[in-house]
């Protein structure tokens, strides 16, 4: 979850990063930067992002550290104890990230006030909103990876969560 906050990336471009980037990689970590070719663009697009940007306290690099463990893997989230089919290493898959969000959501009694209950993918809105409020619209657009600012827009709508201030003049 902190990976999705700080990248502002989809569940499945954050299962497929790397602590290297490699030739074969879609994502990874090059010296001081995270390189990003989405996904979904198949690869289109494609981003750099210095370890040091980061949101309400977390920073690329430093939540990419504290994934390291005594395993040996390529995978920034991987497994660390056998899990179903899963051996310690093997990378944590989109569908894996998005049912432990569930799961992490369910437990902490989190609703969604009558509305459907949020879901891994809100993450990035979050992500949006935050890095457009620090370092403005053009900043986070980049970051997502959005080739317009009317798809940001589409993120940056809270859904009616945010209060309406009243002026009286």
């Amino acid at each position: 979850m902190e990976l999705a906050l700080v990248s502002a990336q989809r569940a499945s471009d954050i299962s497929a990063m790397e602590f290297k980037q490699l030739k074969t990689s879609t994502s990874g970590v090059d010296g001081d930067v995270l390189c990003v070719m989405q996904i979904k663009s198949r690869g289109k697009t494609k981003i750099r992002i210095p370890l040091e940007v980061g949101v309400n306290g977390f920073t690329i690099g430093g939540v990419i550290k504290s994934c390291q463990t005594n395993i040996i893997t390529r995978w920034i989230l991987h497994h660390n104890s056998h899990h179903g089919g899963a051996k310690p290493g093997m990378r944590i898959t989109a569908g894996a990230l998005s049912r432990g969000f569930a799961k992490a959501r369910d437990l902490a009694g989190v609703t969604g006030d009558g509305e459907t209950p949020p879901t891994f993918h809100e993450i990035r809105s979050l992500s949006i909103r935050l890095y457009s409020k620090m370092y403005g619209e053009a900043f986070a657009q980049a970051i997502a990876g959005h080739k317009s600012a009317e798809m940001s827009a589409i993120y940056k709508d809270t859904r009616g969560a945010e209060w309406v201030q009243v002026k009286a003049r």
